[in-house]
């Protein structure tokens, strides 16, 4: 998956028609909470076969760190 699919796809996670760059910060979307964060893991396991702690992903708080957890 492209860098471009990863935003396409946490776009349709999180609900927005904005278009994501990867400077935003989670906490500036309503629709990123704790059922998202489940949602992402998901995404992540069948797309590319990773398993992410719960943990290592509220660490993130921007587009660009949780795309770094799954280059």
């Amino acid at each position: 998956m492209t860098r471009d699919e990863f935003l396409v796809a946490l776009r349709e996670l999180l609900e927005t028609d904005l278009p994501l760059i990867g400077s935003e910060e989670l906490s500036g979307f309503g629709s990123w909470d704790s059922v998202a964060v489940m949602s992402f893991m998901a995404m992540v396991d069948d797309k590319w076969g990773m398993t992410l702690a719960p943990k290592s992903i509220y660490a993130c708080k921007t587009v660009d760190d949780l795309a770094a957890l799954v280059r």
